[in-house]
Order: structure tokens, then C-alpha cells, then sequence
């Protein structure tokens, strides 16, 4: 593993990128491009065709805005287990983080080794955020939505629910009328809902669903929302749920 090193700037990026020119508070425009090496060019302009924007932070610093364009993939365990899922293994990975030490950085960067992703390209760390209003405009946030509120949108035909649990999950109870597309299946089943209808996005309590809000707005989705406390939430309110009957293999067996 290479070392990592925090740039005069303020960003992060292996030791042997290219220099930075400039601070990223007075040139957001090279944002993006600086800790991969690669010069120059507007940061909306500069990944390639195919690049993903990740920002590893919680959701919780998320619901104070973001990057547009950036998929949410918190550090730790959903880094590891959707990193892999939402990103394809050739594509230009551009990442945000806020970790403040190099230590944290190095097992950043070990994380993605891990699920395939290439951990040689650079990112950036959370002044970004500050820098980036200055030139782009405003940061984006993910709208939340609480379980009541979903449920008067109930006579709404053109609310889409989407479920990002998994199977068992969803065959164990799920909202009346919901669309089952577990998280990991999202980026093939996209094409399944329909973009100019309001979409809302759950998971148990709200993490998964907050990913996969993220991943929507990246695709120029932008009527979404992530339902606040998720299917638990929804159940801690007495809502109607419905089950799945068990299937033959699922069905308890007499002994």
C-alpha cells in the first residue's frame, strides 16, 4: 500500500499524484481532477464519461448537503458491502471523505483493494464542501420523508415505493404496493421506475434507502425521497404491512 498524504491544499492524494495547482478554496474547478493526476478542466467536466463521484461520509453530515452527482457510500461496512454492487470495476472512482488521519485514509483506500476498486486515484477531503457553493452553485440534499406523511400519498397512484431490503426481509412484511429492488440489483433495474414520478426509497431503518436515494439523484433522478426510520418506522406507527406466503422451501417442516 502506498502512502498517502494529505496535498498542501487541503486534499487528499497518493504521494506520487501530480501536484495540485492552486487551493482547492480558490480553484474548485480542479476539485475533482488534482489527486488523480489529471489537470485542468471543470469539475463537472473533468471524470470521464463513466466516472462515479463517491462520498464516503455517514449520512448523517449528508442530510446537510452534497456534492451533485455523488453517490453516498459510508466508510466501514457499506463501503464494503454495496461499494462493489454500485461501482462498476473500470470506473473512474472519484471519492470524498472526511477522515482526518492518514491511518484512516490507508484503510480507506485498503477497503476499496478489497471489493476491486482501484485505490491508486486520488480524492478529497471535506473542504470540498466549503469550496464548492463559491463557483457551482448549491449543494444538493436528500429529501426525508416521515412514515405518516408517506402514508397520506397512499391514494397517490403515481407515488413509486421502492424496498431496497433483501428477499427475506421483503417476503417477512412490506408496504402495501411497494416495488421490491433490493440495493444491490438497483443499478440493473433502474429502468423499472419510472423517472418522471416521485419515487420514495426504504430500507429497515434507513441507511441502505439513503444510498440508494444518492445513487437515483446520480442519474438524474431527482424526485426522490428516503422515507425518515425506514420499515420499522412505518411498523412502530401500527401502518398496514403485507407478508409473502412462505414458499415450499421456506416453509417450516414438521418433525
Amino acid at each position: 500500500m502506498e502512502a498517502v498524504a494529505r496535498c498542501p491544499d487541503g486534499n487528499l492524494g497518493p504521494l506520487d499524484a501530480a501536484p495540485i495547482t492552486g487551493p482547492l478554496a480558490s480553484s474548485p474547478e480542479r476539485a475533482w481532477a488534482g489527486p488523480g493526476g489529471v489537470e485542468g478542466g471543470d469539475t463537472a467536466a473533468a471524470p470521464r464519461e463513466n466516472a462515479v463521484r463517491a462520498d464516503t461520509r455517514s449520512a448523517e453530515p449528508l442530510e446537510a448537503g452534497h456534492i451533485p452527482g455523488t453517490i453516498n457510500i459510508p466508510r466501514k461496512r457499506s463501503l464494503l458491502e454495496w461499494g462493489g454492487a454500485l461501482v462498476a470495476a473500470d470506473a473512474d472512482f472519484n471519492r470524498i471523505t472526511d477522515a482526518e488521519s492518514e491511518e484512516a485514509v490507508k484503510l480507506l483506500f485498503s477497503d476499496l483493494a478489497k471489493i476491486g476498486l482501484d485505490p491508486a486515484r486520488g480524492y478529497f477531503g471535506h473542504q470540498i464542501f466549503s469550496a464548492w457553493p463559491s463557483t457551482h452553485g448549491d449543494l444538493h440534499t436528500v429529501r426525508q420523508l416521515d412514515a405518516a406523511a408517506l402514508r397520506k400519498t397512499a391514494t397517490d397512484r403515481r407515488v413509486q415505493v421502492v424496498d431496497v431490503r433483501g428477499p427475506d426481509e421483503w417476503r417477512r412484511g412490506h408496504l402495501p404496493g411497494a416495488i421490491h429492488i433490493p440495493l444491490a440489483a438497483l443499478p440493473d433495474r433502474i429502468g423499472e421506475l419510472n423517472a418522471s414520478a416521485p419515487i420514495v426509497l426504504h430500507c429497515k431503518g434507513g441507511g441502505r434507502s439513503s444510498i440508494a436515494t444518492s445513487f437515483l439523484q446520480a442519474r438524474g433522478i431527482t424526485d426522490v425521497s428516503n422515507l425518515a426510520g425506514g420499515y420499522e418506522g412505518w411498523v412502530k406507527n401500527g401502518f398496514e404491512v403485507r407478508s409473502e406466503a412462505p414458499t415450499p422451501d421456506s416453509a417450516p417442516r414438521n418433525p
